[in-house]
């Protein structure tokens, strides 16, 4: 009897150890389960798939010397230095236009008729810094409509000479140039036959500043939409995109852009660091992201299209010419006008929800853990349970 209870406990002890492994070895199957689902939270499922207007004609007026005159000085004195003509397209002397041919002639009181569309923009966007466009050149303290021309003007005539000095009717003498870069103010006689001297100090420089910045700008608007890679990374609910920024050819004044996503249901745009963000009016240098939901990944691909329109300054501008009476060609004056323009960029990227084979072997591990884990609790109780021993 004792040989019979010790045989059927050794029995017993050996079934338990042997579910305790099994119960062992499932437990462990649920925890991998777990610590690769962790492991797999970035998942790839993509890949790349001011100005007045002038009309057409005006009637063109040369502001008489005797009434008002714009010189250069160097020393104070208003005898042999640089001058300047103010002209007007108005015999009320209130809508300068400025000159593109400072060796031609002009002739007062005739009438000057849009001709060629400038295609020069750096032309453009130096004509539209100045007076013409009611900006200020100068500091305050010394800015009028008088001295406002003379930089205008002389910055003009002077970026034509050094973009095309072949062209005869952009020469300046040895002694103009010296006189321009040695010049401390302006001196002129205003509407009231009045002498004026306004001193400014270095005043080269101030035409030379608006030159050069001219010199660096562009009309051609392009736009570029920029990501860092095709991939999207799973975080939580959503699905990340890489960062999107845009970027413009430099000197091209792209001043703001738009976004705008569309192919898959709940795609949201937000920031580099994944908060709600506006997508119009957005700054230049900011970038973003798109969010897509995980619910709206499915095993059939989708085209996330992303795209940006962005916002540029712009400037259109004519060539006026006239005829004297004797019907000679007289100098070119030019006019600008301020616009907008607008230039869209797009990419697409192909979202699919691939079947991920790693899971499912991770699922089908976990179920024949638990099948283990319950035939092991299965087995300790058929193994604890009493047995009754007949006597």
């Amino acid at each position: 009897m004792r040989l019979s209870q010790r045989r059927r406990k050794e029995r017993i002890d050996v079934g338990v150890l042997f579910s305790f492994v099994f119960s062992m070895l499932a437990v462990l199957s649920l925890s991998l389960y777990g610590v690769v689902n962790v492991q797999q939270s970035k998942v790839s499922y993509a890949y790349t798939v001011p100005i007045g207007e002038v009309g057409d004609s005006f009637e063109f007026y040369v502001r008489p010397w005797d009434t008002v005159g714009l010189r250069s000085f160097t020393t104070g004195s208003n005898t042999g230095t640089f001058k300047i003509p103010m002209y007007y397209a108005d015999r009320e002397y209130k809508q300068p236009v400025f000159c593109v041919e400072k060796q031609a002639s002009v002739d007062s009181g005739v009438t000057y008729n849009k001709n060629n569309t400038i295609v020069d923009y750096k032309l453009l966007y130096l004509l539209n810094s100045g007076y013409f466009a009611a900006k200020k050149i100068l500091p305050d303290q010394v800015s009028n409509n008088y001295t406002e021309t003379w930089v205008a003007q002389t910055a003009i005539w002077l970026y034509l000479y050094e973009t095309d000095p072949s062209n005869a009717n952009n020469a300046f003498s040895e002694d103009e140039l010296t006189n321009i870069q040695n010049a401390q103010g302006i001196y002129y006689i205003d509407e009231n036959s009045r002498e004026q001297v306004v001193s400014v100090p270095n005043l080269y420089s101030y035409v030379r500043k608006v030159v050069d910045e001219a010199k660096t700008k562009t009309g051609v608007k392009e736009l570029y939409l920029n990501k860092e890679s095709d991939d999207l990374t799973l975080n939580g609910d959503w699905y990340w995109t890489s960062e999107f920024g845009v970027s413009s050819e430099e000197g091209s004044e792209l001043l703001v852009y738009d976004i705008n996503v569309n192919g898959i249901e709940g795609a949201k745009v937000v920031d580099v660091e994944g908060n709600d963000m506006q997508t119009t009016s957005v700054q230049k240098d900011k970038k973003f992201r798109v969010l897509v939901p995980k619910s709206s990944v499915t095993t059939t691909a989708q085209s996330l299209t992303i795209s940006v329109k962005g916002h540029f300054n712009g400037l259109d501008g004519d060539y006026f010419t006239g005829v004297s009476t004797s019907g000679s060609a007289l100098q070119k004056v030019i006019t600008v006008t301020g616009k907008k323009i607008e230039i869209e960029k797009g990419t697409s990227i192909e979202v699919v929800g691939a079947p991920d084979t790693a899971k499912n072997a991770i699922q089908i591990l976990y179920f024949i853990g638990l099948i283990i884990l319950l035939s092991g609790v299965g087995i300790i109780y058929a193994n604890a349970k009493p047995v009754q021993v007949k006597q």
